[in-house]
């Protein structure tokens, strides 16, 4: 089935929503009361679904999903504060209290992007 098939269906349940984005993410584009849950459902379906949410969907947390699973899912971000200090590239996280998890799983996959551009990726505060 195509991802842009939910698009037709005129009563569009939380459920049948959920299916759509856990099959393919991009199928977000097509849902016309796209929560944060179906936001962060779609990202987590494929990073490349970001590039169909709008700029006020793309939660820090959803933005840190697309980027834990491919680094250049920065280039979908719409809205993202970056800091180059020396040889270490903040990326500022509102909302977010507690970056553990995710600075563990970005210092994980970023080895590339470290040995390419020679920025360590650091996770803070505005």
């Amino acid at each position: 089935s195509s991802p842009q098939a939910i698009k037709y269906v005129v009563k569009q349940s939380d459920e049948l929503c959920l299916k759509a984005v856990r099959q393919s993410g991009r199928s977000i584009s097509g849902i016309k009361n796209r929560t944060p849950f179906l936001c962060m459902e779609s990202v987590k379906n494929t990073w490349k679904a970001l590039e169909c949410l709008h700029i006020s969907e793309q939660t820090s947390d959803i933005c840190l999903e697309a980027v834990r699973q491919d680094v250049s899912a920065f280039s979908m971000i719409k809205s993202i504060q970056l800091r180059p200090e020396g040889s270490r590239l903040t990326i500022l996280t509102p909302g977010i209290e507690d970056t553990t998890i995710e600075q563990i799983a970005i210092n994980s996959k970023c080895d590339i992007f470290r040995e390419i551009y020679g920025y360590e990726i650091i996770l803070a505060q505005p």
